[in-house]
């Protein structure tokens, strides 16, 4: 399957995952102003992920990640690599409660996949930060809100969503 969409050409698909690299994220973001929610997924550290385990092992884990997200998410969804552990999803036409069932949907999908392919033993879990177009005007706001939301995620535990944050 060629991920690289015709008008982002000058950024093409990941090596390692086939999804689409940040950049073209960002691209798709400022080009379509209709109703989007974006949703920022973080790898938790892995268990049994020790230093007698291989560099294949996390490229791997990756790339099963990336197939995960491409066979999980609607047609009008965009899976991302976003970083080295960080993937997105630009999901459009979406109203904030159906991207919360999403990330969930996503998250629980994450967890309960057999990773025994990978590696023996290995479990896999995210935390997802998620913002909807509507929260701020600015493409940078909506990404710094599911940023931010990803980063509560992350230092309130493993495995969660976060879609809303106190001020």
């Amino acid at each position: 399957m060629n991920t690289t969409v015709p008008h982002l050409a000058p950024h093409p698909a990941d090596a390692l995952t086939g999804l689409l690299h940040r950049h073209s994220l960002e691209v798709l973001l400022a080009a379509d102003p209709s109703a989007y929610a974006l949703l920022l997924l973080g790898l938790d550290p892995m268990a049994h992920s020790d230093s007698s385990r291989p560099d294949a092992v996390g490229d791997a884990t990756l790339r099963e990640l990336g197939a995960l997200l491409r066979a999980n998410c609607r047609g009008a969804d965009t899976p991302a690599r976003r970083s080295e552990r960080e993937f997105a999803v630009l999901m459009r036409g979406v109203a904030r409660g159906a991207a919360l069932q999403a990330a969930e949907r996503l998250r629980t999908l994450v967890e309960i996949h057999d990773w025994s392919a990978v590696a023996p033993g290995l479990t896999v879990t995210v935390c997802i930060g998620v913002a909807c177009c509507d929260e701020a005007a600015e493409v940078s706001a909506i990404v710094a809100l599911a940023d931010q939301r990803l980063y509560v995620a992350r230092r309130d535990g493993r495995n969660r969503v976060v879609a809303i944050t106190d001020a």
